[in-house]
């Protein structure tokens, strides 16, 4: 069963298998698709009445979950529209990104565009909020090196923006300092290089 508002919708008891790449998991309590930036600022209350653990699940690329009713409130930000170029800096082309957008999609309109840098992640499935928490990587690429701002949702902190030297980028792993509790990447600044 779903219940759809504009900025978000709420699905009961959705199956992990079914959300997941490896197939495998059990049911949660539900999964909240969040829309719009301004649904963000109702998960907090939302997921408090439904009650449960938070869990970001983006794509659901390589996450494993346990069999049988889970204790767990998925959160999917699924919003993406078209990137768009912000400008140049330093050399490098600054593209705005929302974070539900699928990783292969961002780099196929980068090759379109005449930028590169970031093809080494070619064939990574997933989204790029995805890919920035777990600092996806491949061929020596990874995605860390090219993020320059990263707008996070968190209860502690609101929608904000921060840069990416507030980060810890490391071996599949993503956090910002200062900050313990969890947090949603909505959307994110990369720069690219120009190439043919």
């Amino acid at each position: 069963m779903a219940l759809s508002a504009d900025l978000y919708t709420v699905i009961e008891g959705p199956s992990l298998a079914a959300r997941t790449s490896i197939r495998l998991g059990g049911e949660a309590i539900a999964e909240v698709r969040v829309h719009d930036a301004e649904g963000i600022e109702q998960l907090p209350g939302l997921v408090a009445r439904i009650g449960g653990q938070v869990r970001l699940i983006g794509e659901g690329t390589n996450l494993i979950a346990a069999s049988g009713k889970l204790p767990f409130v998925l959160v999917n930000y699924e919003r993406h529209s078209d990137p768009a170029i912000l400008g140049e800096q330093e050399g490098r082309v600054l593209v705005r990104v929302d974070a539900g957008m699928r990783l292969p999609g961002l780099l196929a309109w980068a090759a379109r565009n005449g930028l590169c840098g970031m093809e080494g992640l070619a064939g990574i499935p997933g989204s790029v909020g995805g890919a920035i928490a777990m600092n996806a990587g491949s061929f020596g690429v990874e995605t860390g090196s090219y993020v320059r701002s990263v707008q996070i949702f968190s209860p502690n902190l609101g929608l904000v923006e921060r840069y990416a030297t507030e980060f810890d980028f490391a071996y599949r792993h993503c956090s910002l300092r200062g900050h313990s509790g969890i947090f949603l990447v909505t959307a994110a600044t990369f720069a690219f290089y120009k190439g043919n």
